[in-house]
């Protein structure tokens, strides 16, 4: 029927172009029936509504052919058969007022209208031109809770307020969509959509679940009307507290290896296998979760050293090599791939010191160095790379000691547990390159620790692992400098262990190698708190 009805209307208007005097959208004709446009009346949703027009002048007993109405988006040139969007077409009428239901319009949109009718071939358009604007939608996206669901750490349920809709407006779809940026949206990120429905009220709910990656996300609300999309406020969510594999680092597994980060690339070599001393250097990409190798150190075969980083450059220093006990620092540049011997430490040669970065500056501190016998020490060193400089500060204000942790929040470096005179230690200071000076913080939360692995991401540290007196451990607990506090958070995914070594890149933490009690292991893993 609809086919046969356009057959005809396309004949009706080739008579009315062929034969008709008057140009088709000038005005009524000057004798026979007529048309006028009338009122619009809203429909029950914005996006819907009837026109009226009608029919006057036709003799007794006559009809059009045809009538109904043009609808366009400008009243310049007028509304016509060549300048509308939408249109609709009826047959045959007697004088009268008529209506046209017409759906699909756009929120906020003014509309221009005037009623036609086909009388013996000729298309004859109303004088006049009306226009009605619709209802803007200003409908309230809001996310009410995000809650973890019980079996999957990494799955979220989320539920969406939808509120200040007109009831019955068809939704084309609705959902969450998510991103690691503020301002998240369907074209480029992730989303989870719920099939359209028409609205069931001014104000529903809905439920959906999502799978978020690590780290923080921001979910938003999304509402398709009417190939519109509209959103809510974000929400930001923390997929956190959770160890995740990585790939294992090349060469052999090892203990007492040193590591340190640059930018996106993480660092990590030298350490012993059994008897055996290292020198091979390697970078990692968590892009790629891969490892390559890289230049040796350039002191050669080492254990038992401190690693840091400066701007664009890692430092490696202190340590056990061939000739034992050493003093050297060598500085790593990525962009060269190469080493070059800066000053040395100065101080008694050691191992098993604390080595971290405070902005432009290096420190390293603490140790053992051998004089007759295995002596520990608390001596502090700041090392500016500019002048290639060595100053000494205020010691620590700790107890002597070596395989302690130590890194840096902020303005403030941290250093604590660590061994010394047959007792393991498990305070915790902080200081000040300020002032030079050292102040005592709340004790580690996991007691008396050696050979533990200590990192920073943020404003919170971490340490874990290590042994005490009985075992080794896999704990890992966070420190709060606001609130001088510890708590503990998810044991170390890759089991009990002392000596492992930890960089961090970006909101993430990689600890790996160690000992468990064989020879040393090569696997790496990914923390994100």
């Amino acid at each position: 029927m609809r086919s046969y009805c356009l057959f005809l209307f396309a004949s009706y208007l080739f008579i009315a172009f062929s034969s008709c005097k008057k140009d088709p959208i000038d005005t009524q004709p000057d004798a026979g029936p007529s048309v006028s446009t009338l009122h619009f009346e809203a429909g029950p949703t914005p996006l819907e509504g009837t026109l009226y027009g009608e029919i006057r002048g036709l003799p007794a007993n006559g009809s059009v052919e045809n009538y109904g109405h043009i609808w366009a988006l400008t009243s310049d040139p007028l509304p016509s058969l060549e300048n509308k969007i939408g249109q609709t077409f009826f047959n045959a009428s007697g004088n009268g007022v008529f209506s046209s239901p017409i759906t699909g319009l756009a929120f906020g949109t003014t509309y221009y209208y005037r009623a036609y009718i086909i009388y013996e071939g000729q298309l004859i358009y109303s004088n006049d031109v009306q226009q009605f604007t619709t209802e803007s939608l200003s409908p309230g996206l809001a996310i009410d809770t995000i809650i973890p669901t019980p079996d999957d750490e990494y799955t979220v349920r989320v539920l969406v307020t939808l509120s200040n809709l007109n009831a019955g407006i068809p939704l084309q779809s609705f959902g969450i969509t998510w991103g690691s940026h503020q301002l998240p949206e369907i074209t480029s990120d992730p989303f989870v959509p719920e099939q359209g429905v028409p609205a069931p009220d001014a104000t529903f709910q809905f439920e959906t679940e999502a799978t978020l990656p690590l780290g923080d996300s921001y979910l938003r609300p999304f509402l398709i009307v009417n190939e519109d999309t509209l959103y809510g406020e974000s929400r930001l969510y923390h997929i956190g507290n959770i160890w995740s594999p990585t790939a294992n680092v090349g060469g052999v597994g090892r203990v007492y290896a040193v590591s340190f980060s640059i930018g996106s690339k993480g660092y990590f070599g030298t350490g012993n296998h059994g008897n055996q001393k290292l020198k091979d250097f390697w970078e990692y990409d968590p892009q790629t979760d891969s490892w390559a190798q890289k230049a040796d150190f350039g002191g050669g075969e080492r254990t038992a050293a401190v690693g840091f980083s400066i701007g664009q450059k890692g430092y490696i220093g202190t340590g056990s090599g061939t000739g034992g006990r050493q003093t050297d620092l060598w500085e790593y540049s990525p962009e060269t791939d190469s080493w070059v011997q800066k000053a040395d430490v100065p101080g008694a040669a050691r191992q098993n010191a604390v080595g971290f970065s405070i902005g432009p500056k290096g420190y390293i501190g603490t140790g053992s160095y051998f004089d007759g016998g295995i002596i520990s020490t608390n001596d502090f060193w700041e090392y500016d790379p500019i002048p290639d400089v060595w100053t000494q500060w205020t010691d620590f204000g700790g107890s002597e000691r070596s395989i302690a942790v130590g890194f840096s929040i902020g303005q403030k470096g941290y250093l604590g547990t660590g061994s010394g005179e047959n007792q393991r230690f498990n305070d915790f200071w902080e200081y000040d390159p300020q002032t030079d000076s050292w102040a005592q913080k709340a004790d580690f939360g996991g007691g008396p620790r050696t050979g533990a692995v200590g990192f920073s991401i943020g404003q919170k540290g971490y340490v874990g692992t290590g042994s005490d007196e009985i075992q080794r451990k896999m704990d890992v607990w966070e420190y709060d400098p606001s609130s001088d506090s510890w708590i503990q958070k998810a044991d170390f995914a890759g089991g009990q262990r002392t000596t492992a070594t930890a960089f961090t890149i970006g909101q993430s933490a990689y600890i790996g190698t160690g000992w468990d009690g064989g020879q040393g292991r090569n696997d790496f893993w990914e923390y994100v708190p």
